[in-house]
């Protein structure tokens, strides 16, 4: 495992969204900690996805953080397109290697996270295909609306719930669609000293028709 520079943050950020609502978080975060290391979805130098090393860390009791990059800051884990490797949802026990996590929950309107799911690369088939025993979620679920506007409440609770039982956590939810997320997110964390205008939907170009 590579070394890395020391963090400029105190503990790791880990954002929990379900597929496709990160919108803007991963650069905005690139942006306020340059020169540090984060991550999204893709290991250093491209040698492999996040969600499949944190898959293969865990069933070999290894720290799933500090194997898979030590970043600084870790946007987005889940592997849709070649399997079900969620780490948020399945593996969210494991984050306890780091328990000052800061852990972001991005939302955005339940309707539109759906029509973005089901357009975006086939996502919404790949999530079909998976199973999460921890929202009773199996192969076959998720082909009317309800079941998905379901599968994105329980993760929302999954979430929670995890949080209150580990209270060394810090937990920042926000909606992506209201105005000045950038500057909500600095006033929360005002000890990083991030600049406000530096988020922006990286994404929404491909979600819009």
């Amino acid at each position: 495992m590579n070394k890395r520079k020391r963090r400029l943050v105190p503990s790791y950020i880990i954002t929990l969204s379900l597929l496709s609502t990160i919108l803007g978080v991963d650069g905005f975060l690139s942006k306020n900690l340059m020169g540090y290391n984060v991550s999204h979805w893709n290991l250093p130098n491209n040698n492999g996805l996040i969600g499949s090393c944190m898959e293969s860390a865990i069933k070999d009791n290894q720290p799933p953080l500090m194997t898979c990059g030590n970043y600084a800051a870790y946007t987005e884990m889940d592997v849709a397109e070649w399997g079900c490797q969620y780490p948020q949802v399945s593996y969210l026990k494991d984050y306890e290697e780091e328990p000052s996590a800061i852990l972001l929950l991005p939302f955005r309107n339940v309707t539109d996270w759906i029509r973005s799911v089901t357009k975006w690369l086939g996502l919404r088939n790949h999530l079909r295909k998976c199973v999460f025993p921890e929202y009773n979620f199996t192969i076959g679920i998720g082909r009317k609306d309800e079941e998905m506007e379901d599968l994105f409440c329980q993760h929302v609770k999954h979430v929670r719930n995890f949080v209150l039982e580990h209270p060394t956590l810090t937990l920042i939810e926000y909606s992506i669609s209201k105005e000045g997320v950038g500057d909500y997110l600095a006033s929360l964390l005002p000890h990083m000293r991030l600049v406000g205008s530096h988020y922006g939907h990286m994404n929404i170009q491909f979600n819009t028709k």
